[in-house]
């Protein structure tokens, strides 16, 4: 039988001071970014001046926005395989995708957008809701067409106003991991808060039967 080695991690942000002086569970801070909700005008003037040119070129690209179907996901996964091994990290497999459209979507827990340019998908992302006040992009993908044309702050921009008028109250980023500082400017870019929160690791390893 083969068996596959798991170490666990579990995120706590409220309960830090019950933690702190644990002996079992190894405390690391990591940082996430956010935004708090704002209308547009307000918004954009917390935006980069060149990324609020780069929207606008975009928009002169005659980009569209939109939210995803399920006939989009295997489109959408080739472009997120494309950005991932651009960025030298592990994918995550097709019906991992698939099952986030098709069981959480249906119960509000997830969303799919997109942006368009002559009925071809340039970028992608999909948006989990950890509470209802809360919107986290969680994966992301772009094409090479996709960038050259803006495609990506175009997309997060219409998301971001997407979540923010239907009522979501935060829209974060989600975590950077280390040594990505490409993605830490790109956020910073929508004047994002850096948020540090602290996680809680188990060392002590467990099996699953695979």
């Amino acid at each position: 039988k083969n068996f596959k080695k798991f170490t666990l991690k579990i995120v706590i942000t409220d309960y830090y001071r019950l933690f702190k002086e644990s002996k079992v569970f190894k405390t690391k801070w990591e940082k996430a970014y956010i935004l708090q909700r704002k209308e547009e005008d307000e918004l954009l003037k917390g935006y980069k001046k060149n990324l609020r040119e780069d929207i606008n070129r975009a928009k002169r690209n005659n980009l569209i926005f939109r939210e995803l179907n399920e006939k989009d996901l295997k489109n959408f996964y080739d472009i997120y395989l494309f950005t991932i091994k651009k960025i030298k990290a592990k994918p995550l497999p097709l019906p991992f995708i698939k099952n986030l459209y098709e069981k959480l979507k249906k119960q509000n827990l997830s969303n799919f957008y997109g942006v368009f340019k002559d009925e071809n998908l340039l970028s992608g992302l999909i948006v989990l809701y950890p509470d209802k006040k809360t919107a986290l992009a969680f994966i992301q993908g772009t094409s090479k067409n996709g960038y050259s044309l803006n495609a990506p702050p175009f997309l997060f921009h219409n998301t971001i106003l997407y979540e923010f008028r239907r009522g979501i109250e935060i829209f974060s980023f989600g975590a950077v991991p280390d040594k990505k500082e490409t993605l830490i400017f790109f956020k910073e870019k929508f004047g994002a808060e850096e948020y540090n929160y602290p996680v809680f690791i188990w060392h002590n390893p467990w099996y699953i039967e695979e």
